[in-house]
């Protein structure tokens, strides 16, 4: 069974992080946090993530809990997400509708955002629309919190955001590394707006990171369950 489109075949690459626009924050609880990153034995983060029901959400999840952080869930449906974090399993996540992001996003060390409709599925004109749209209009959304959060203590110290691989196209004969160009195809057009809307945030005060998320696998579902192998 072939696969829908070519493998982008990628170079391994060392990535060495530049420091914000104006060097990194010197505020004791920005330094707090980084002391804790590289210390096991420091008090807990908390980390607001959108897109927590999916399948990298989920594992997400369960890696910051066992690692004994705490977590909120931001997402539209707090009856779904309730289904997939019952407080009984895991009472280390608070779940989080829209009317309580800001302040959830203000209390957090750091956020990540998973958050966009999954695009294995046929592509209409209306679904094209809905698949930007998702990813677009909810980073948005969480770039402006971050910027309205106050002062440098008050905002995250990190804000992860995903894209995708998308962002440099496909092809059967080149390779791509992180200076590449992007594309000119429907998903790079989608990635390129995601990663400008992500740019938007304060990074005087807020490290950014773009994770551009290849072909994710998994036992129990990602790419291999789409095509149909498990």
């Amino acid at each position: 069974m072939g696969f829908p489109t070519p493998f982008l075949q990628l170079k391994p690459k060392l990535i060495a992080l530049e420091p914000p626009v104006g060097g990194y924050p010197r505020s004791r609880r920005h330094m707090r946090r980084l002391r804790c990153a590289l210390n096991s034995e420091n008090p807990p983060m908390t980390v607001s993530i959108t897109g927590a029901t999916g399948f990298i959400g989920r594992r997400l999840v369960q890696k910051l809990l066992l690692d004994d952080h705490k977590v909120f869930v931001l997402t539209r449906s707090a009856t779904k997400a309730a289904s997939v974090f019952p407080a009984s399993t895991y009472p280390g996540v608070t779940i989080a509708e829209q009317g309580d992001w800001e302040a959830c996003v203000r209390g957090s060390s750091a956020v990540v955002n998973l958050a966009g409709m999954p695009i294995s599925t046929r592509w209409s004109p209306e679904v094209k629309q809905e698949i930007k749209r998702s990813r677009v209009n909810v980073t948005s959304k969480v770039v402006k919190y971050i910027n309205h959060a106050g002062n440098a203590d008050a905002q995250p110290s990190v804000f992860v955001s995903a894209t995708a691989i998308g962002y440099y196209g496909t092809s059967e004969i080149h390779s791509f590394d992180e200076s590449s160009p992007s594309g000119n195809d429907y998903l790079a057009e989608v990635c390129r707006e995601w990663e400008a809307t992500a740019r938007q945030v304060n990074q005087q005060d807020v490290r950014l990171v773009l994770l551009r998320i290849g072909v994710v696998l998994g036992k129990d579902g990602g790419a291999l369950g789409f095509l149909g192998f498990i």
